[in-house]
């Protein structure tokens, strides 16, 4: 698995970088399979005002120079030939998005790191516009942190939200696949419907879609079962927000990792839009975007 991390030193600190380094190579499994990443705007007050560099320089080999001093500071080793400027002249997040998102293609990345910006004044981080683009446009896995999480040493519980459709299949057979590979634990969480909270209930096809949830929580234990990976599966058909019911349990089993899908499908068109922002906007440990 190769990872781009997008990174932007002047407003990163120091010690949680060299955390979230850590993170992404027990993410990745190989420290080598970690590529980094600067997107650089003409905007950026730090690089306009360095008027002892040559204006030709100022957006293209300077903040490279910068890059690597930062990520030396954090006592982060990142050979030169892993290090990439992505240069973008407009205001566009869309844009800037969009050059990112080319260069992970190039480098044939699988997923992309990224951190979310903090809200002053507020407990809870929020995803930031440049993330929030990201997540709507990006065809590759996104793996999302904020700059404020105390990230863990260790991959051991992963907490993934599934819709129990025949597309997600794939999604949790590759989440299945990475618990396997790390040696980590799996709970899957299911929102139902509330008619699955009646048993006694004989209408023909309430009858059957308790069955079709009950097969699929049976076909995921078989899964895991057949991997050697120690499996969780909750149900649950109360009225509550699904970001809520995501970050309560991946809190409560002190989880490491969040997993959501962005497919299509009815819960899965609500993953990528308003219960993914909610998700991120709440999480307290790294939330992977799987696409």
């Amino acid at each position: 698995m190769k990872l781009l991390w997008a990174l932007e030193p002047f407003h990163q600190k120091e010690a949680h970088t060299n955390q979230f380094h850590h993170f992404l190579t027990k993410f990745t499994k190989d420290k080598d399979m970690v590529e980094a990443s600067f997107i650089v705007t003409e905007t950026e007050t730090d690089l306009n005002t360095a008027f002892d560099v040559p204006l030709k320089e100022r957006f293209t080999i300077y903040p490279l120079k910068l890059l690597k001093a930062f990520l030396q500071k954090s006592s982060v080793l990142i050979p030169k030939s892993k290090l990439h400027l992505v240069h973008y002249r407009t205001l566009s997040n869309a844009g800037a998005a969009d050059r990112l998102l080319a260069l992970a293609g190039k480098r044939k990345c699988d997923v992309v790191a990224l951190y979310t910006r903090s809200s002053k004044g507020l407990k809870r981080w929020v995803l930031g516009s440049f993330a929030e683009t990201i997540v709507h446009r990006s065809k590759l896995d996104l793996l999302i942190v904020s700059p404020e999480m105390k990230l863990p040493a260790e991959i051991k519980k992963v907490v993934v939200a599934s819709d129990f459709t025949q597309a997600s299949r794939k999604h949790l057979e590759k989440v299945i696949s990475f618990c396997r590979e790390r040696n980590s634990e799996l709970v899957v969480l299911h929102v139902a419907q509330f008619i699955y909270n009646y048993p006694e209930e004989k209408e023909e096809s309430i009858v059957a879609y308790r069955k079709s949830v009950d097969a699929y929580k049976r076909w995921i234990e078989m899964k895991c079962a057949n991997r050697h990976v120690a499996c969780e599966v909750k149900i649950t058909a109360e009225f509550e927000k699904v970001s809520e019911f995501v970050n309560k349990e991946a809190e409560k089993r002190k989880a490491d990792l969040i997993v959501l899908s962005a497919k299509t499908g009815k819960f899965t068109a609500l993953m990528g839009g308003s219960v993914t922002r909610q998700v991120l906007r709440s999480a307290k440990i790294p939330v992977l975007v799987l696409k």
